[in-house]
């Protein structure tokens, strides 16, 4: 069976109540699931303790090579640790990894501005393929090292990316905004690359968003099926999306390959 990469963040990192409310949805989800998380609300409380400026450029944060290793204590550490911790007692069987466990991703650096944030790409499925194959539910925070040992940061959607790539696997990214908004504040149902472009253009996608749009397109195309953007109020109905059952009452936008 397809494999479904979840991508999660936001206001549910941060909520017991919404957490444990996503992983009992996750028990009624039929296909095999991978887990990427953020941790952008457990980072800006890290920084802001240590008085440490909050800067993001294009839609990405940038991490300083001298905070590096807060951010993968914080990601890797307190965050993925919370996760398993909610998803043990909902009954599931997580394993906690970072993208680089198994040669999972490669990572190279992004654009100098961003300092140590990486760009990822596929190159070894085996380890998640062996824990998809024992049931287990792979929880990957989005930091990573490179071939010489350097960690990096790596922006969450562009990680969740590259793992549906690696596995052939559907995709969504879920984050506390229920869809892509038009410039009246509408959900948008479906989205091209024609579309994208104009929406770009115009302002009306930008920042964090249009990382996740532009990411979701480049993954359709690779996939050549549709990734989808949405809530994580709604995993289980998303991920019937994802398997190609219509439902017109969820609000999700559907980045399609064309």
């Amino acid at each position: 069976m397809t494999p479904l990469v979840l991508k999660v963040g936001g206001a549910l990192l941060k909520n017991d109540q919404d957490l444990a409310h996503f992983f009992s949805a996750l028990i009624e989800i039929e296909q095999p699931i991978l887990m990427v998380h953020g941790g952008g609300v457990w980072l800006d409380q890290r920084f802001e303790e240590n008085q440490w400026p909050i800067t993001k450029c294009n839609g990405k944060r940038v991490t300083p090579f001298g905070q590096i290793h807060a951010v993968v204590e914080v990601l890797a550490g307190k965050v993925n640790k919370h996760l398993l911790s909610m998803a043990v007692e909902k009954g599931l069987n997580p394993i906690g990894l970072t993208l680089s466990e198994g040669q999972t991703l490669s990572l190279t650096a992004d654009d100098p501005i961003l300092e140590a944030v990486a760009v990822p790409e596929p190159r070894d499925p085996e380890l998640l393929s062996t824990c998809l194959e024992h049931k287990w539910l792979p929880i990957l925070s989005c930091v990573g090292m490179s071939d010489q040992g350097q960690w990096f940061n790596v922006n969450a959607d562009d990680a969740a990316v590259a793992i549906a790539e690696l596995l052939n696997a559907d995709l969504a990214l879920l984050s506390d905004v229920p869809a892509v908004l038009n410039g009246n504040q509408e959900p948008i149902s479906s989205l091209d690359q024609k579309q994208i472009n104009t929406l770009i253009e115009n302002g009306i996608i930008q920042g964090g968003m249009e990382v996740k749009v532009n990411g979701a397109l480049k993954a359709a195309k690779t996939l050549n099926k549709p990734v989808w953007i949405g809530s994580w109020k709604y995993p289980f109905e998303i991920a019937k999306l994802c398997a190609g059952d219509e439902n017109e009452d969820v609000l999700a936008t559907a980045v399609v390959p064309n």
